[in-house]
């Protein structure tokens, strides 16, 4: 088995092998062109690739019969998860997919070495499968992380936002006009937010509907609280200066209540470490050495 194992991985060796001295070898005669002050013409074999496009090329092409009978729906989930995660690869969903199913192929490998290399007992028959699932799971669960954590980090900047806009809003700037100040001096991810707000509305997209859009792609209730009110001052009439102080107060108001019930939770959290970590610690420095002791006297007794 370990023999088979080998040889079939003496042709990915060879591949691999060939691809960088074929790369060194299109990297020296470009060097060459470039000393010799000659440019090589676009689209021939020596002219530089972007950077990045051959792999996204690959994963389309992997995703794209995989993704054959996929929904809209379905396809819809995911640029949500995507635009929700703030696109950490800055992918489409095809190539995403792709990149999906090359790591599934990749963990798959990993589990048929293993089962190769103990001669197909069952054990490694449960890895394999296993290895699999894992490849599959784990992008989704890794972007699913970074969608929390970002989620955090806009709950933790809009009550910033909100009084940089009402301050710039009651000094007579437009809403369009103070969000592109605000938007220069907020970090990522709130930000990139803003941009991508005011990149819709200069495209044609009204307020309403990019706003709509924003909440969607944030998913946090008090960024909804906040578009929904922003709507609902803009259709009545009513300044919005008064709406962003209101809504400032009330998000505060909610991450103090948050941080309270944190603190409540504290205590709870803290009790199965003790039971478990500081407790035995505890009584084994206090009672060994009285059981010590016990174990002596009874021994010379007997």
């Amino acid at each position: 088995m370990k023999w088979i194992l080998f040889i079939s991985l003496v042709p990915l060796f060879y591949l691999l092998l060939r691809q960088s001295t074929a790369h060194r070898r299109k990297t020296l005669a470009r060097l060459a062109m470039l000393k010799d002050n000659r440019r090589p013409k676009e689209g021939s074999a020596l002219a530089p690739r972007v950077k990045g496009l051959r792999w996204r090329q690959v994963a389309r092409g992997l995703a794209t019969k995989w993704m054959g009978r996929w929904s809209q729906g379905r396809i819809r989930r995911v640029h949500m998860q995507l635009l929700r995660s703030g696109n950490p690869f800055n992918v489409t969903v095809p190539e995403w997919i792709g990149l999906k199913l090359f790591i599934l192929s990749l963990t798959t490998l990993v589990g048929l070495a293993l089962f190769i290399a103990t001669n197909g007992r069952g054990t490694s028959l449960v890895l394999l499968i296993s290895f699999a699932f894992l490849g599959w799971l784990l992008p989704d669960f890794w972007l699913l992380r970074k969608g929390k954590q970002r989620q955090e980090l806009l709950e933790r900047q809009l009550p910033s936002l909100l009084d940089l806009l009402s301050v710039s809003v009651e000094a007579g700037l437009g809403f369009e006009q103070a969000l592109g100040r605000i938007g220069q001096k907020l970090p990522n991810p709130m930000a990139e937010e803003i941009r991508r707000l005011l990149g819709e509305i200069q495209y044609g997209s009204s307020r309403t509907e990019s706003l709509r859009r924003f909440a969607d792609r944030a998913h946090v209730d008090s960024i909804r609280n906040f578009v929904s009110a922003t709507i609902q001052a803009e259709k009545l009439g009513i300044g919005m200066a008064q709406i962003l102080r209101v809504q400032s107060k009330e998000v505060r108001r909610k991450r103090r209540m948050r941080a309270q019930e944190q603190a409540m939770k504290a205590p709870i959290k803290i009790l199965f470490p003790l039971l478990l970590f500081v407790f035995p610690a505890i009584f084994i420095a206090i009672l060994a050495p009285a059981l010590l002791h016990i174990l002596q006297t009874f021994s010379h007794g007997f």
